[in-house]
């Protein structure tokens, strides 16, 4: 019985300690700020699922996640954890492939996005609205100059950028 009570109690900490992965984010609640905890804790856990991109002269690593669609004859974007290592900041940087022209727009729910570059404050914003519209099973539409489309309707690509988002929400802390 005493094994059994050991178990029990282990089972029932353990998904205390884990925060909800269903759970949207508040756009007013993102930081860029990585702690020590942080960082070793993604580091130790989570770098293994990412590509790495090491610019020591730059102070910055990036991070891709390794289970996404490299090869995609679509529509896609694709996201990247940029961690500043020596000023203890990380971002999100949002990359549209080839498929994508630089008039199109994305639209998610009833927000209307742009891939223009834009800031790294803008990208996580952006990263935000897309999270919360896959989280919330919205539609995605591709918006071009003259149609439309849907967007992002693969489970793969929608997985991918959710466990990105996810894991620069954990790093940061905001989650």
């Amino acid at each position: 019985m005493n094994k059994f009570a050991i178990i029990l109690f282990t089972t029932v900490l353990s998904y205390g300690c884990v925060p909800e992965k269903g759970n949207s984010v508040d756009t007013d609640d993102i930081s860029f700020t990585t702690t020590d905890a942080s960082e070793l804790f993604f580091k130790n856990v989570r770098k293994s699922y990412y590509e790495v991109d090491e610019r020591k002269d730059q102070g910055i690593n990036l991070y891709r996640l390794k289970k996404r669609n490299k090869k995609a004859e679509y529509a896609l974007i694709e996201m990247a954890i940029v961690h500043n290592w020596r000023n203890d900041n990380a971002f999100i940087m949002i990359t549209p492939n080839t498929y994508i022209g630089p008039t199109d727009k994305m639209a998610v729910g009833k927000d209307t996005l742009s891939f223009q570059p834009k800031s790294m404050p803008e990208q996580i914003q952006m990263a935000a609205i897309i999270y919360n519209g896959i989280i919330e099973n919205l539609e995605f539409t591709l918006i071009r100059p003259d149609s439309t489309a849907p967007f992002l309707q693969d489970s793969d690509d929608r997985e991918a950028i959710k466990v990105t988002v996810y894991d620069y929400l954990k790093l940061t802390e905001t989650f």
